[in-house]
């Protein structure tokens, strides 16, 4: 994308335009940008995403069945699978569709909120805007971080879901089966990908906003200008109700989203472990499976860091308001709409949630790593344990066939 496009980037939703472009595209969020100022949505946007999703999980599913009943296919791909690989692979099967279906009903049943949450955020941008015209939003800074970041995690993904797909498959006569069934398997698993990155996006503006929000109290604070303290007050708490609806939206699909990405990752990570005590495993090997994993773990992590940040953006934020009230005690007139603010903010301390219960902090980094070890040690065990029952198999088998030979 040019540098003409991100100059012409006015509001929030143009942020997100590939993204928009993207979750549409593969039957996830069915809305579009009109006029660059407004997000909105057309039951015919909505007909099309569900034929999206009819045929992203008609190729997967018919895709994989067809792999599975033919049988040179079959035996390609499943033939130099060992029995634990194969249930791993089956595992994915079933929760990859699953996963789909959840974020994209998800998305389409909060639909209307979404569009409420992102037109709310442009009008606030809007009204801060009037009230302080020196403010510079810069749109175009977070089109140049947000599109490429699309482009390039969209590119990345296909192309490594390709090779995995092929790779799998271990079949050059099904090359246009494999074709369906890789493109399939990209959208069917990025979608999800891409309703976490819209969710990150999101919490980034708000992380923004209160930061901005907090330099403009200290800088009346310092000056000791006090004329418009009490619309701060009102804007932290439009802000912190849109935490609400944030989390209305997507506290299903960041869930979701997290457990798939829990589930691949600790596939993989079994994969690249059997691969290190398998002595015919080459380097290539290693590479491809890491690369499979960076997706993964790179939305983990920035899912975690932006949920920290933005709600230490929303304390410290707070913070200030109770600065200035410690500052001011003897101005009634100031005092007392900083104390109901203060007030009403204690008993409304909305946080960013991924999933029904938990936070959305860097505490999630260590829960996700933490059980994608655990798990993987544990298929580790069951492999350990396949291999001794085989070893003990073809020992008594060797056995009795000496003892045959004897007689």
């Amino acid at each position: 994308m040019s540098g003409e496009t991100h100059s012409r980037a006015t509001s929030i939703h143009q942020c997100f335009n590939l993204i928009y472009v993207y979750l549409y595209h593969t039957g996830c969020l069915g809305c579009k940008i009109k006029n660059g100022k407004e997000l909105y949505c057309k039951k015919w946007y909505r007909l099309y995403s569900y034929i999206y999703r009819s045929i992203y999980l008609t190729g997967l599913i018919g895709g994989f069945l067809y792999k599975i009943y033919d049988e040179e296919l079959n035996e390609a791909m499943m033939g130099i699978l060992t029995p634990v690989v194969k249930v791993i692979l089956t595992f994915e099967c079933f929760i990859c569709p699953i996963s789909y279906v959840e974020v994209t009903f998800y998305m389409d049943w909060y639909c209307d909120k979404y569009l409420k949450l992102a037109n709310t955020l442009q009008s606030l941008d809007e009204q801060l805007k009037m009230n302080f015209p020196s403010i510079q939003w810069n749109y175009h800074k977070s089109t140049r971080k947000y599109n490429p970041m699309t482009v390039g995690i969209y590119g990345f993904y296909s192309i490594v879901s390709t090779i995995y797909i092929f790779h799998i498959a271990h079949c050059r006569c099904g090359w246009f089966s494999s074709t369906i069934l890789s493109l399939c398997y990209a959208c069917v698993t990025g979608a999800p990908a891409f309703a976490g990155f819209l969710f990150i996006g999101n919490m980034d503006m708000l992380r923004l906003r209160f930061r901005l929000i907090r330099k403009l109290l200290q800088l009346q604070f310092v000056n000791k200008h006090t004329k418009s303290r009490h619309m701060h007050a009102e804007d932290v708490a439009k802000f912190k109700f849109l935490i609400v609806t944030l989390n209305q939206v997507f506290c299903v699909v960041s869930g979701s989203g997290l457990f798939h990405d829990f589930a691949i990752t600790t596939s993989l990570g079994y994969l690249l472990c059997s691969k290190a005590l398998d002595t015919k495993a080459k380097w290539y090997e290693y590479v491809f499976v890491s690369l499979f994993m960076v997706p993964r773990i790179y939305k983990v992590l920035t899912t975690s860091i932006y949920g920290y940040t933005t709600q230490k953006e929303r304390k410290n934020c707070s913070r200030e308001f109770v600065k200035i009230e410690s500052n001011f005690k003897k101005s009634t007139i100031i005092r007392q709409p900083l104390e109901d603010f203060l007030h009403w903010s204690m008993h409304n301390n909305y946080s960013i949630k991924v999933g029904k219960i938990l936070n959305c902090n860097l505490s999630l980094i260590f829960l996700t790593l933490n059980s994608v070890v655990n798990y993987i040690l544990i298929y580790i065990q069951l492999q350990f344990q396949q291999n001794s029952i085989v070893n003990r198999f073809m020992n008594n088998v060797e056995l009795i066939t000496n003892d045959a030979e004897v007689l």
